[in-house]
């Protein structure tokens, strides 16, 4: 888990769990299930669990498998 600090600011453009969710055409319980997990690299706002595109689409390049 990421906490920004004042050198790293907050993306414009992160996702909650139903956007990104809906993006990997997963259920939000799959995603939410990736954090408690550990496996998805997330940060939070406040309480809220948010996720850098960026981050998540380098941890997709890492995760992919060959068809």
């Amino acid at each position: 888990m990421m906490k920004p600090t004042e050198s790293q600011p907050l993306p414009d453009d992160l996702l909650s769990v139903a956007a990104l969710a809906k993006r990997l055409h997963v259920a939000d319980s799959t995603v939410r299930r990736w954090v408690k997990d550990g496996s998805i690299p997330y940060l939070t706002v406040g309480e809220r669990i948010r996720f850098d595109p960026a981050e998540v689409a380098e941890w997709a390049k890492r995760h992919r498998r060959a068809a």
